[in-house]
């Protein structure tokens, strides 16, 4: 979110004066000495530590961190997004220190290397292509593209697809996707590779990642995924963790969508403020009913031709 970005450290790294404190600082606030849209230099410029909102006294101008950052000359000619990305804080309030699939490491360590799970299966047996089917999917088409296994009727990985995640190029984990939904209701629907058995831990990835270019769609689910394509990721949950939010910033989108389920509206517009400020285009995707993993192929061509 927004308010993981470590703004004072930010300022402090491009020696870029500051007042946390004493006349025209509220509370909760820190100021810069010079508003870049007015060029008013006594510090009546605040930005919201908590938000990353700016709001300038003098002129009036406001909005978010991304839009001051454009506008200040020590940021002119670099990517807003890029340098946001480096003071992002883990829940810890320390910047975070993610998986590197460039250099295949995590923390400075050499991590584990990807493993499925046990009683693998290449080809996806006659009950989770029923399943696909039963979702409008085409199983062979979905295998192909985006690698898909299957653990038949053995072990704890049973009756279950295996989905690989993967990021820049490199599987890092994989999600278990049920597939006898109809006749067994009550079965968690996803198992998650746990984290000490991942390259990089699921909560840290985004599904589909590496299709990111011009314009980033986050959704929840991987089925979401499957049947919109190209350009949409999957967080595995509403919102993002901060290690999520960097990942999707070093992607460096000119927009980015928010598109829930139609019971989730509240919390797409809620997500969509939270973090308005660290990409220059931010909005929210709404659906009168169902989720976008339910929607038509002539529904998805329509969004797409509309969105990309």
């Amino acid at each position: 979110m927004i308010e993981n970005v470590d703004i004072n450290a930010l300022f402090q790294e491009y020696n870029i004066s500051v007042k946390e404190k004493g006349e025209n600082v509220t509370r909760g606030w820190v100021n810069i000495e010079v508003c870049p849209f007015c060029m008013d230099s006594n510090f009546h410029c605040g930005i919201n530590l908590a938000s990353g909102g700016f709001h300038c006294w003098v002129c009036g101008e406001k909005g978010g961190l991304w839009k001051l950052l454009r506008e200040m000359e020590d940021f002119k000619g670099q990517h807003i997004s890029s340098i946001i990305a480096k003071f992002v804080l883990d829940h810890g309030n320390t910047p975070i220190n993610n998986y590197n699939a460039t250099t295949d490491k995590l923390d400075g360590k050499k991590p584990i290397k990807f493993s499925w799970p046990e009683h693998i299966l290449e080809d996806l047996p006659k009950p989770h292509k029923d399943y696909l089917l039963s979702r409008h999917f085409d199983p062979d088409f979905l295998a192909k593209k985006y690698n898909l296994k299957a653990v038949y009727n053995i072990g704890k990985h049973k009756f279950r697809i295996i989905v690989p995640v993967i990021i820049n190029k490199k599987k890092v984990s994989w999600v278990a996707a049920w597939v006898l939904r109809k006749q067994f209701s009550d079965v968690t629907p996803y198992l998650n590779c746990i984290p000490e058995e991942s390259v990089m831990p699921i909560n840290h990835c985004l599904y589909n990642y590496d299709s990111i270019k011009d314009v980033a769609v986050i959704v929840e689910g991987i089925t979401d995924v499957w049947r919109c394509g190209a350009g949409f990721v999957a967080s595995f949950r509403k919102g993002l963790t901060s290690e999520q939010i960097k990942l999707l910033m070093e992607k460096k989108p000119k927009k980015v969508f928010v598109f829930y389920d139609s019971d989730a509206t509240r919390e797409s517009y809620k997500f969509a403020n939270e973090i308005s400020g660290l990409f220059p285009a931010v909005e929210v995707l709404e659906l009168p009913t169902g989720d976008p993993g339910d929607l038509t192929q002539q529904e998805v061509y329509d969004l797409r031709r509309d969105i990309f």
